[in-house]
């Protein structure tokens, strides 16, 4: 805006004119002139105050569309008597509301004592002259009581409260004391505050008129909003959306912390959007200009100094450059903005930091704004905040599980950084780190759209450690991408078949267990499923009573006969039976619980009760009576489930953890081909 755009909006006289009024021809001054823009002309006249009121009493139009209707002689002949007769004078009051004109009566006094009057439009001091006896004796009451710090409540009567507003002008060209008119204009605002913004523009224009620099650098600080709300002048608060105002309780902030953080509007970004990233650069922030000003202290200087003179240099620039002159308007708006960009420069540097570390890959600008002023930037504070910011960003805390969540919904691809570095772990041999780690991954990645593809990178890494956990995360895999808007169905590649299937049965075993996945999507059953996948299928053998009946009657001279060479000689390892018929000597081998200890493999070490066990097992053909077993072990001062347990525990590692001895019904087994395992 240009000063003389500035003046007309904001000065009742144009600064360095001399102008009379149209009417009565009085030379115009800032007390005769009517405030807030009213009384001029078509053609760039104007009128005084006692003019503008007499004029709207006979036409109240005037007030608004003085400017847009009504030139000099319009005037002349609306104050010539000739022209003006007592009936043509409208009694009116115009009312100060919604409604801008309306005809209104008086009413009695209200209930609180508080003469009533009318809204009306408020030129002068002198509009007291209208008021009633009752409502002068009540003004100065009101008056008296003011001046004394005190507010009495008028309930809505602003007349009141704009004729001490034009008092209060008329006693500062006495006093001439302009702070004192400054805290009474507060002190009217809190009780009318209609009367805020016309005492803002009053105290502006006498600042300026005033003319010498602390004046006018105040005139500049009455334009600010924020001062405005502060110190009463205005109800609109420009710090509400700010990150101090909004963040003030909740981290507990001092007032300089908050004057930091209202320095500039809130930057939105999707990223600061995540509350846990906002706070975390919120205090990494704080926390750096904290330190700067230490530093800068040391120097005997301050931050808002070195900002003061870092502006300066900035404002200097922009008058050169521009090619309008600037008036107090253009100065308070770029000096504001100019001080709102240097800070927010440095809390974007922040935020790029906590970015960094949070694994957040997109990075904002954060170039300095002013080329002209970048090299005075890094030798008063650029330097000192690099390596700040080096040494507090150790500070900056992880972040929480939530944020973490909100992360990687933004960022699809933000688990592969993690992921990587699970693969080291593993290579490195700490498979449980990495089991646990997969298990973080799938937690905080709840609202990934890409989740699945964690699961199918961490089966191919995880296969030639850990088949079953392998099979497991392709399970996920599935589940997982049966959720998602496209299916990418990625398959198990022929390697890693081959390291993961022995045998057909298996891969044929996992493919049905996926099948019903896809039916059922109940990952709980199919991860419990597949846990089995490598368990040896054990064939249940069907015995034919008839047919061991009918051999037991064909050779039972034989058996018999067996029977009594092995109760008469119980250490014999050797049975020889005679065949007539061929006139020959069979030799059959017996086992020796004492002499045949060495057919089992060398590594494994039994006890001798351990392989009696066995071997009484494996004579019956792997399967024996618990009952057996148990007058066995009581011979020995055993129980029985403590034997079979030794035994298992001693022959695990040679079956792959699997347990040798088995409980069918009432019977312990053996699988054949487990026991031939153990033999040399």
């Amino acid at each position: 805006m240009s000063e003389e755009k500035f003046n007309n909006k904001y000065n009742s006289i144009k600064t360095g004119t001399k102008l009379n009024c149209s009417g009565c021809g009085l030379e115009l001054t800032f007390m005769s002139t009517p405030s807030f823009g009213g009384g001029k002309l078509k053609e760039g006249g104007r009128v005084c105050r006692d003019c503008f009121k007499k004029i709207v009493k006979i036409n109240a139009s005037f007030g608004m569309k003085s400017k847009v209707k009504y030139n000099v002689n319009d005037v002349k002949k609306l104050l010539d008597p000739k022209h003006n007769n007592s009936n043509s004078i409208e009694n009116s009051i115009i009312e100060v509301s919604e409604t801008l004109f309306n005809i209104t009566i008086d009413k009695e006094q209200d209930n609180h004592d508080i003469p009533y009057w009318s809204h009306v439009y408020v030129y002068s001091y002198n509009d007291l002259n209208y008021a009633n006896k009752d409502q002068k004796k009540f003004y100065f009451k009101f008056k008296d009581h003011f001046l004394k710090g005190e507010n009495i409540p008028i309930d809505g009567n602003t007349n009141y409260a704009f004729i001490l507003y034009f008092d209060l002008l008329k006693e500062y060209e006495k006093h001439n004391d302009i702070q004192l008119l400054e805290q009474q204009f507060k002190q009217l605002g809190e009780c009318c505050p209609k009367t805020k913004s016309y005492a803002l523009d009053a105290l502006r224009n006498l600042l300026r008129d005033k003319g010498d620099p602390e004046s006018l650098e105040k005139a500049i600080e009455l334009q600010d909003d924020r001062y405005q709300y502060e110190y009463g002048f205005s109800d609109y608060d420009p710090d509400a959306y700010k990150l101090g105002r909004l963040y003030k309780e909740k981290l507990d902030l001092n007032k300089q912390q908050v004057s930091w953080l209202n320095k500039f509007y809130n930057p939105s970004n999707v990223f600061l959007s995540i509350e846990g990233c906002c706070i975390a650069t919120i205090n990494y922030y704080l926390l750096i200009l904290k330190e700067l000003s230490k530093q800068l202290k040391k120097n005997h200087t301050t931050l808002a100094k070195e900002i003061k003179l870092l502006k300066e240099q900035v404002l200097l620039h922009y008058k050169e450059e521009s090619q309008y002159q600037w008036g107090s308007y253009e100065l308070g708006y770029y000096s504001s903005e100019i001080e709102n960009n240097l800070y927010l420069n440095i809390f974007k540097k922040a935020e790029n930091e906590v970015r960094n570390l949070f694994g957040h890959k997109r990075k904002i600008s954060a170039e300095f704004p002013y080329q002209y002023a970048e090299t005075a930037f890094e030798d008063k504070i650029g330097i000192a905040l690099v390596q700040i910011m080096e040494e507090m960003k150790l500070q900056i805390s992880s972040p929480d599980h939530q944020t973490q969540i909100e992360l990687n919904a933004q960022n699809v691809n933000r688990w592969k950084t993690f992921f990587n570095q699970l693969k080291i772990k593993l290579i490195e041999g700490n498979q449980k780190e990495f089991i646990l780690g997969i298990t973080d991954l799938e937690k905080v990645n709840q609202k990934n759209p890409n989740i699945e593809h964690i699961f199918y990178e961490a089966s191919k890494a995880i296969a030639k450690q850990n088949q079953i956990v392998a099979l497991q995360y392709y399970a996920k895999y599935i589940y997982y991408d049966l959720k998602s808007k496209k299916i990418d169905n990625k398959p198990i590649n022929k390697t890693l078949q081959k390291l993961l299937f022995k045998t057909d049965e298996q891969l044929s075993s996992f493919r049905e267990i996926i099948s019903q996945l896809i039916l059922n999507k109940d990952i709980k059953l199919t991860l419990n499923q597949i846990t089995k996948i490598y368990e040896p299928k054990r064939k249940k053998i069907v015995l034919d009573i008839q047919a061991i009946k009918k051999v037991e009657a064909k050779h039972s001279d034989t058996v018999e006969l067996l029977n009594q060479y092995l109760i008469n000689d119980e250490t014999t390892s050797n049975i020889e039976v005679y065949d007539t018929k061929n006139e020959k000597t069979t030799t059959i081998k017996e086992f020796d619980t004492k002499k045949d200890a060495s057919i089992f493999i060398q590594a494994l070490v039994l006890s001798e009760m351990q392989k009696e066990v066995l071997f009484k097992i494996a004579k019956n053909d792997f399967s024996v009576s618990m009952g057996q077993i148990e007058i066995l072990a009581m011979e020995k001062g055993m129980f029985k489930n403590q034997l079979i347990d030794s035994i298992n525990d001693s022959c695990a590692e040679f079956l792959d953890g699997e347990a040798l001895i088995e409980e069918e019904d009432n019977s312990y087994i053996i699988e054949e081909s487990y026991y031939n395992e153990l033999l040399k």
